[in-house]
């Protein structure tokens, strides 16, 4: 173990201990607090990004996050967009929240299904619409909805993204989460 400084491009500081066992792409400063979260999404294969959970597949119900995360040992809480507590057999879609709490550490994540911008957690017709008009101009995908309309992670929603979920619809491509 090593320690290291951390200074964020706003100039904060942390000093927090280092372990490397994997390599993962984190994009926001590293806390001691926040470190420990995300130690614990990434050990249990999710993807972590700024204040996001994603890498996880269309379908799935919150009792298969909740023991992902708590297999690794944090406790967590899915919710609703609105705070209200989702069932165990829910199934879980963009824009839900994942609190994790690990020791004295809390962090709420908002979940990102990629093509699903509905939230309803499946890939569908509505999930197409919905990036149709963004690109025309009629709908505005925003934040965690906007992450799951680009769909091919390049930082715009286009006819690239339309095309890729209308053929996860038709079950002839698998968008990558």
């Amino acid at each position: 173990m090593s320690w290291i400084t951390i200074i964020s491009i706003i100039g904060s500081t942390g000093t927090s201990q280092l372990r490397i066992s994997e390599i993962w792409k984190y994009e926001t400063p590293l806390t001691s607090s926040s470190a420990n979260i995300c130690e614990k999404n990434t050990s249990s294969g999710f993807k972590y990004s700024s204040g996001y959970i994603s890498g996880i597949s269309p379908g799935i119900d919150a009792s298969s996050i909740k023991g992902s995360l708590e297999a690794v040992g944090a406790n967590v809480t899915i919710t609703e967009s609105n705070g209200n507590i989702i069932n165990d057999d829910t199934v879980i879609g963009t824009g839900s929240k994942v609190i994790v709490r690990n020791g004295n550490s809390e962090e709420t994540l908002e979940i990102v299904i990629k093509g699903d911008t509905s939230g309803d957690g499946v890939i569908n017709a509505l999930d197409l619409l919905q990036v149709q008009k963004n690109i025309l101009g009629t709908f505005n995908l925003s934040s965690s909805t906007f992450m799951a309309g680009d769909t091919s992670g390049d930082g715009v929603i286009n006819a690239l993204d339309l095309l890729q979920i209308q053929k996860s619809i038709l079950g002839t491509y698998t968008i990558e989460q």
